[in-house]
C-alpha cells in the first residue's frame, strides 16, 4: 500500500463479520464453538473467510483476535 496518488488502489468488497477478541487465557476452541452457537442462536451463516489473530502489546500483554464472516439467514417458515 502506498499513499502515492498515481499508484493503482486495492479495492475490497465490504463484508458483514462477527469479532470477538478473547484474553490469553481463554480456552480458544471453547470459545469459538461459543461465537458459532452465538451465529446459529442469532440466525446467521458464515461466508467465508474466517481468521484468526495472535496479537501481543509492547507490554507482553496477549490476546486473540476470531473474526468470521457471516451472512443474516433469513427465517423459512415451515408449510
Amino acid at each position: 500500500m502506498t499513499t502515492d496518488p498515481s499508484e493503482d488502489h486495492l479495492l475490497l468488497p465490504a463484508r458483514a463479520v462477527v469479532r470477538a477478541v478473547l484474553p490469553a487465557s481463554t480456552d480458544l476452541r471453547q470459545a469459538g464453538q461459543d461465537v458459532f452457537a452465538w451465529l446459529d442462536r442469532h440466525h446467521t451463516e458464515v461466508t467465508g473467510p474466517n481468521v484468526e489473530d495472535h496479537l501481543m502489546d509492547a507490554d507482553a500483554a496477549q490476546a486473540t483476535v476470531l473474526e468470521v464472516t457471516v451472512n443474516p439467514r433469513r427465517h423459512i417458515r415451515a408449510a
